[in-house]
């Protein structure tokens, strides 16, 4: 370790004297020396200050890097590492599978980065791309700590395959990865078979790791355990090609969700293992048992400067209070009721001055800079952008602004998949932007805003566009809408088929993008902090996502429903009365109704003949029983 950071000490410093320049690829190396000592750091932490045994590897792979960056200053090719007698870890994966050895030509062993995921990074599915896979194998890096101290968002493993194709083949894909993967050729295959159609060792424990996070009851961070098992779970079928389980699994994972019941996905998990189906509901498993709100430990991290002007406020309010008490002497005593009333609303009115500012020291304790989460893109963007050879640079604005803490702190994933569309699927390659007459390197502005009582956050790039034409084939295609629905919709309409659930234009899978789960997410992950997402997109000129959040509480119109259909008003008002939330044109509104009923997705069927022109209906669907719904128009009715 003392070695690597030497290393990168001496590569700084001859940039500091001018000596080299500042280039892409050092700043890379730099990176991935840091991300190595992490790593090693972390394993020394959780081996009781014991460096890995492959430590003396990943410190000569930054040595050469640093090297090869001094003599030619441009990219280095993917450098054998020194003959040396077979690693342990290539024993072991031939002698535990001498079918495959057999076959084999070259021998993998790829360790990711532990920070691999917040990189939009999938280490299982870019091997999964490797040619030839006939052998893999998933195990820890180092010996598994206690659940309780176990990171489940930090990638613990190391991938060893044994694969049929040649050496060159491998290197070149996984050359953005040379410091992680140590690569060895065995000899030329001379046939093959075709692989188990079950779960393969690495999928397994895949599996079984996410139950043993689902087994765990602490209360603190089970929502984040649930969804993150989920995701893994369904991702792990997909990559052996099981789609329709993947499919159901992540139907489990919704019901666990509203269930508050883990049990229900767990059980879907354990039915991949097994591979018996599994049909669990919510009513068929009782939610899981919740722990008192007073019993569950939480911190609040506040600034030192907003405790102190806390405490400056209470010594004023006591002075305040002191001060109300002397008036009530004064009045006691028979002072003239005219200087009493001055002196009161005088009083009052620093009264009132001393409850505003608490009121809003306290409700400022409850809010964050959006530099909590804006700080974590830049390395990541540069990352994607890397491993898609697509140059991009991230530009942030009004990371200053403020918004509540629940909303900072859960902004990170969606923000992640918009950007990681905008650079997979948002901006073209280098030669495309120049035949276009772009700049080389692609901008994306990641930019917040205060907008009265919203935090505006906008994800915008200077990319290719959204292509609508696109858009209604994908959605003809997979069912999403007919083709007469889709030849009414407006193009805001066509636009926001993006956030239906599964829908991609993607016609590839990556490891960043193209498993149809992104845009859906984020709309779920916005929706449930009370916000709202849209889209605005030019043909060659780029796309903006926006994302808006209330900062506060707020009052929204109600109508009756009743008296907008022409029914009437209700003779006396209720105490209590059922009111459907809407957002309509980016603003909230409620609707008063008799009774609410269940949550359904419906074909929508456009109104024809005499209808056409019916005020305040978007049009009809049938229900499985043959009854016509009809389906209201909202925006006329807020009109």
């Amino acid at each position: 370790m003392a070695r690597a950071m030497h290393a990168a000490e001496d590569v700084l410093s001859a940039i500091r004297a001018g000596a080299n320049p500042v280039t892409p690829r050092l700043i890379g190396d730099c990176l991935t020396c840091l991300d190595q000592v992490v790593q090693w750091l972390d394993a020394m932490q959780a081996s009781g200050g014991e460096l890995p045994q492959d430590a003396e590897v990943g410190a000569a792979a930054i040595l050469r890097r640093f090297g090869e960056a001094n003599r030619l200053g441009g990219p280095a090719a993917l450098l054998p590492l020194p003959e040396q007698a077979p690693a342990s870890w290539l024993e072991a994966m031939l002698d535990g599978h001498p079918e495959a050895a057999a076959e084999a030509s070259t021998a993998i062993r790829y360790t990711p980065d532990p920070g691999c995921f917040f990189r939009g990074e999938d280490p299982l599915g870019l091997i999964a791309q490797l040619p030839g896979i006939v052998a893999l194998d998933l195990l820890p890096v180092a010996p598994w700590p206690e659940l309780d101290a176990l990171d489940p968002f930090a990638c613990h493993l190391v991938l060893t395959v044994l694969i049929s194709g040649p050496a060159e083949q491998a290197a070149t894909l996984l050359h953005q990865l040379r410091d992680q993967v140590e690569i060895r050729p065995l000899r030329i295959a001379t046939g093959g078979t075709e692989g188990d159609p079950g779960l393969s060792t690495a999928a397994r424990k895949l599996l079984e790791a996410q139950l043993l996070l689902l087994a765990e009851d602490a209360a603190e961070g089970a929502a984040g355990r649930l969804v993150s098992a989920g995701k893994v779970a369904a991702n792990v079928l997909r990559h052996g090609g099981r789609m329709a389980e993947a499919e159901r699994l992540e139907r489990h994972l919704s019901q666990s969700q509203m269930a508050g019941a883990p049990r229900i996905l767990a059980t879907a998990i354990e039915g991949a293992l097994s591979g018996r189906p599994v049909a669990a509901t919510p009513d068929d498993v009782e939610p899981a048992p919740r722990l008192p709100e007073e019993t569950v430990a939480r911190a609040l991290r506040v600034d030192v400067e907003r405790v102190d002007a806390l405490v400056t406020l209470t010594g004023e309010l006591t002075t305040a209070k002191n001060a109300i008490g002397h008036v009530a002497g004064l009045a006691q005593d028979g002072m003239d009721p005219h200087a009493l009333a001055a002196l009161l609303k005088q009083h009052y009115a620093q009264l009132d001055r001393l409850v505003s500012e608490l009121q809003q020291s306290v409700l400022g304790i409850r809010v964050l800079p959006l530099n909590h989460v804006f700080r974590r893109f830049p390395r990541l963007v540069r990352d994607m952008a890397a491993s898609l050879g697509r140059p991009a640079r991230l530009v942030t604005e009004g990371e200053a602004t403020e918004a509540d803490k629940a909303i900072v702190e859960a902004l990170s994933e969606p923000l992640l998949h918009v950007l990681r569309n905008a650079i997979s699927h948002g901006i073209e390659t280098a030669s495309e932007r120049a035949a276009l007459g772009k700049p080389p390197v692609a901008t994306v502005h990641l930019r917040a805003t205060r907008d009265g009582e919203h935090v505006i956050i906008e994800v915008a790039d200077d990319g290719r566009g959204i292509d609508l034409e696109r858009i209604r084939e994908v959605a003809l295609e997979r069912g999403v809408a007919q083709a007469e629905t889709l030849a009414a919709m407006t193009e805001a309409d066509v636009m926001d088929l993006i956030f239906a659930p599964g829908f991609s234009t993607a016609t590839a899978v990556t490891g960043l993008s193209g498993r149809g789960v992104g845009m859906d997410a984020v709309r779920m992950a916005v929706d449930r902090l009370g916000g709202r997402v849209g889209i605005e997109s030019r043909p060659g000129e780029g796309t903006l996502v926006r994302h808006a959040f209330v900062l506060r509480d707020r009052t929204i119109p109600l109508l009756e429903l009743a008296e907008v259909l022409g029914q009437g008003r209700k003779m006396a008002p209720v105490a209590e009365a059922k009111v459907v939330v809407a957002a309509v044109r980016g603003e909230l509104g409620g609707l008063e109704v008799d009774r609410l009923g269940e949550r359904m997705n419906v074909m929508l069927r456009p109104l024809d003949g005499l209808l056409t022109s019916l005020w305040g209906v978007a049009g009809t669907t049938l229900l499985g029983d043959g009854r016509v719904l009809i389906v209201l128009d909202l925006e006329e009715i807020f009109q």
